[in-house]
């Protein structure tokens, strides 16, 4: 009704309270959000300003952006505005497509194409002082580099966070402190991402981002399980399951599902993981969230067929998997089957080939698994010269990547009489109880005794 009024007297002044109603509907009323923009579409008819005219492609991108399946439609919209920005000399304007054109482009897996879009609108930001628009630009420019692995991510974040800080935003605080954990879950910097996940909560929270602050949650919860810590690690995954659903959000559930399963699977629950597994599956047939869900729900189903000794069917839903034999972490895990079968030989084969594919890879922990696996095979053939040398990398690689799991693994493994990895015996931090890895690794080493 303002539109319709202040379209009769000035029909930019009507557009623009269209576009900014879509704006800031988007999250709220996505249905409210669509029709503004419907609506702005047909006021805009009467408008020659190119100024205004970018901002109708620019919210047009901004909408889509935030609807399933119309992120390509989002970067033609962004790439309509920034060449009506261009043309009108809008240099902010440019900036911030550039910006959200960079967005679109890493959540479609293209972070390098993200990153460069992203640096020449830090660029434009720095060169007319918009210090506002600067320390997002910054924090999306460090989520690219951090999904590309380059060192620079955290130095970008943290700059971000300080103008964050500075201008007293909140929700792009909490936003950016659950970027920088992610960063340095990615770098096995276990205390300072547990610091920045938990600083992430309480800002989320306060600025009213339930979804995002369940979503921090979430991570929590998978860095405690990564330390081993099962209690905490359920805990905060079944307090992010009820959140988002108090929420609302069901788009996340399979994810949260399976990983509860997984938390539950590692305490030796065994039932209660199948439990979730079958909810997991159910919320991906409703909410369908692509293949890598329906990947993490097949490893899921393997591991509990290994956890009840069924290795045809934890091969069954291995094997099925895309790039079984290309993967490493797939790769050790079929190797683990032949291990669990008796089928040393093999199991050599596949542990040499997947330390191989595993040099300069992302899932650099599970080098040091892959040893311990190796030490017990060489264990179970009777040299414990090469045993000893396995064990002894495993340390290394365990230290290197401060993973204490496979520290306790370590420990028990000399404990129950595998040759030493050092000198003295290993000093794991603390004795929880072993997960789903630590079970499977006692009942290989035990086999030959």
């Amino acid at each position: 009704q303002t539109a319709q009024i202040h379209t009769a007297l000035d029909p930019v002044l009507g557009l623009r309270v269209l576009l900014a109603q879509a704006i800031h509907a988007v999250h709220v009323e996505p249905d409210l959000a669509r029709s503004a923009l419907e609506l702005a579409a047909t006021r805009a008819q009467n408008v020659t300003d190119e100024r205004w005219l970018g901002q109708l492609a620019y919210t047009h991108g901004w909408v889509w952006m935030h609807q399933p399946g119309r992120l390509s439609d989002a970067a033609v919209a962004f790439e309509q505005a920034k060449a009506l920005y261009e043309s009108a000399g809008f240099t902010a304007g440019i900036a911030l497509t550039l910006q959200r054109l960079a967005v679109t482009h890493h959540w479609q897996g293209n972070s390098q194409r993200g990153a460069t879009l992203l640096e020449e609108a830090v660029t434009l930001h720095e060169s007319i002082g918009d210090v506002l628009n600067l320390a997002p630009a910054l924090g999306n420019l460090g989520s690219c580099e951090r999904a590309l692995g380059l060192n620079s991510a955290t130095r970008r974040l943290q700059r971000a966070l300080s103008l964050a800080q500075d201008n007293r935003d909140i929700a792009l605080v909490g936003t950016i402190h659950t970027n920088l954990a992610n960063a340095y879950h990615g770098r096995w910097r276990i205390d300072a991402a547990r610091y920045h996940y938990e600083q992430a909560i309480e800002h989320l929270r306060r600025a009213g981002r339930h979804r995002q602050s369940s979503i921090a949650i979430f991570n929590l919860g998978n860095l405690c399980a990564d330390q081993g810590d099962g209690m905490a690690a359920r805990s905060h995954l079944h307090r992010a399951r009820i959140q988002l659903n108090n929420t609302g959000e069901v788009g996340v559930e399979s994810r949260v599902l399976l990983h509860l399963a997984k938390a539950h699977l590692d305490a030796g629950d065994t039932d209660k993981a199948q439990t979730l597994s079958v909810e997991a599956g159910e919320a991906i047939k409703q909410h369908g969230k692509g293949s890598n869900a329906h990947g993490t729900l097949r490893q899921l189903q393997g591991s509990i067929a290994l956890d009840t000794g069924d290795t045809a069917a934890a091969r069954k839903e291995w094997s099925a998997l895309p790039k079984a034999k290309e993967e490493p972490v797939l790769l050790a895990q079929l190797a683990w089957i032949d291990h669990q079968e008796g089928q040393l030989e093999a199991a050599r084969i596949g542990y040499e080939h997947c330390l191989n594919l595993l040099r300069g890879h992302a899932f650099e922990r599970m080098v040091g698994r892959v040893y311990l696996r190796i030490a017990c095979l060489h264990a179970q053939q009777g040299n414990e010269e090469a045993a000893a040398e396995a064990m002894s990398e495993a340390h290394s690689q365990f230290e290197a990547t401060q993973d204490l799991v496979g520290m306790r693994n370590l420990e028990v493994l000399e404990r129950c009489g595998m040759p030493r990895a050092t000198d003295v015996a290993c000093a794991a931090p603390s004795m929880r109880p072993g997960g789903l890895e630590q079970r499977l690794l006692l009942r290989t080493f035990r086999s030959h005794e």
